[in-house]
């Protein structure tokens, strides 16, 4: 998997660094209501705004798994929860009962066929 991410990223990371060396070049951006202009690298405004959208996305997909994991979370506790009251009968029911003893020695006698 470690090879994987590593043939992914280093094409992508060689994209970005050709496209940044080769778009150098000042963009004029007016901040409208603001009396100000802004003039960054074409990379850095284009690259900026995809990251920017890589942001939105990975929260959108965050807040949209929210009830996934809770439910998740919830079926693990659940599963915790029932473990332990299987484990509580098991041993129950390996603990000889003091009483089914007694009640042996004292129930009367069957009468045979």
């Amino acid at each position: 998997m470690r090879h994987i991410t590593w043939i992914v990223t280093l094409p992508i990371a060689l994209v970005a660094v050709v496209f940044a060396v080769m778009n150098r070049e000042p963009i004029k951006i007016n901040l409208w209501p603001l009396p100000w202009d802004v003039y960054p690298p074409a990379y850095l405004l284009v690259l900026g705004c995809l990251f920017l959208g890589f942001l939105i996305g990975g929260a959108a997909a965050w807040v949209s798994g929210a009830r996934r994991r809770r439910l998740a979370r919830d079926a693990a506790q659940r599963a915790g929860t029932l473990a332990r009251e299987v484990a509580d009968l098991r041993r129950q029911a390996q603990r000889p009962s003091p009483d089914a003893g007694a009640a042996t020695l004292l129930a009367p006698p069957t009468q045979g066929a």
